[in-house]
């Protein structure tokens, strides 16, 4: 299923694009799910990392939708945002957000779908790619496991060190080194799970991660080792 949420003032404009996605979805045969919001406000304060695609109107009350689409990039840093609007110069304010796109009102089929389908097929390739949602105090967080070096634990705060930062949660480091395992995570020791991709090397007691240098355990030094001699042996021939 692909979920799309639209931020419209207008519930004609709304109902219009609503029927476009509505068509292309039965003549893809795909299963989507629209959710509406009037408002800038309403969709930045109740946003939730859930959505694959955000429909964001730019001239909104309360609200306009690049504050809105900025507000939402922070929450979610993967969702594909189209910005609609009948005024082209706000297209470049959208690089500030990575807006994949921008439709030009009155919104017309052909053209809408034209955009619609490569936000899709964006979507699909993107897809493939492994993720992790870590719930913060400040909502959910969605994270490509390619994007995660390591995460720390301190006092059961989960620190995830990230390609787009560090971000912390409470959790247990047991069940996500159960999750991760597939992945290629092993524990250098108890507080430190890596992501075997960005271990640069080992020197004497350390393993550096991604230039930064976490202490490898005695007990657990030789199944850390093995598993990054695994890694290398399959994924860097």
């Amino acid at each position: 299923m692909i979920r799309i949420a639209v931020a419209e003032d207008e519930l004609n404009t709304f109902e219009t694009i609503r029927g476009y996605i509505d068509q292309y979805a039965e003549e893809k045969q795909l299963e989507v799910k629209v959710d509406h919001f009037s408002n800038g406000l309403l969709i930045s304060d109740s946003y939730r990392p859930e959505y694959d695609i955000v429909l964001m109107d730019v001239d909104m009350p309360l609200m306009n939708g690049i504050s809105a689409a900025k507000i939402i990039r922070e929450k979610d840093p993967e969702v594909i945002i189209i910005f609609i609007t009948n005024l082209s110069q706000y297209a470049i304010q959208g690089y500030s957000v990575q807006a994949y796109d921008y439709i030009l009102k009155p919104i017309k089929y052909f053209s809408f779908i034209q955009f619609f389908d490569r936000a899709v097929t964006r979507l699909r390739k993107n897809s493939t790619q492994p993720y992790i949602t870590i719930s913060m105090k400040e909502g959910l967080r969605k994270v490509a496991i390619s994007d995660l070096y390591y995460i720390e634990v301190q006092n059961h705060t989960l620190s995830y060190h990230t390609a787009s930062g560090t971000f912390q949660a409470t959790g247990k480091m047991k069940e996500l080194e159960s999750s991760l395992h597939s992945h290629h995570f092993s524990r250098c020791n108890n507080s430190y799970l890596v992501n075997l991709a960005y271990v640069d090397c080992i020197l004497e007691n350390d393993a550096v991660v991604h230039g930064e240098p976490l202490p490898v355990s005695r007990s657990r030094k030789k199944d850390f080792s093995s598993a990054l001699i695994s890694y290398i042996s399959t994924h860097l021939k």
